[in-house]
């Protein structure tokens, strides 16, 4: 299994319901989380990307690691902010 994590330090499709309901963004702020080094943590692997460009290479150790160790593969992909979603459902 290779996951990747689009990390924006912000439950966005949380925020993005909760902000005009209920007029402010209480606990969907928060900071980047290492969700690649949970991946280690339970035998898989993975790495953080900050940038597209990096993408690829990405993969590319993602599908060598899952092929050679049969475990899974995390890449914590850093994102911005954006409404790319807006007026999605969220549940």
């Amino acid at each position: 299994v290779i996951c990747i994590i689009g990390n924006d330090a912000c439950w966005s499709q949380i925020e993005r319901e909760q902000v005009p309901k209920l007029g402010d963004n209480t606990a969907c702020m928060i900071q980047y989380c290492d969700y690649d080094v949970v991946s280690k943590g339970y035998g898989g692997d993975g790495e953080t990307v900050w940038d597209k460009t990096q993408i690829q290479d990405a993969l590319k150790r993602a599908k060598e690691f899952v092929k050679t160790n049969n475990a899974p593969y995390v890449i914590n992909a850093h994102i911005g902010i954006t409404d790319f979603r807006e007026g999605s459902i969220s549940v």
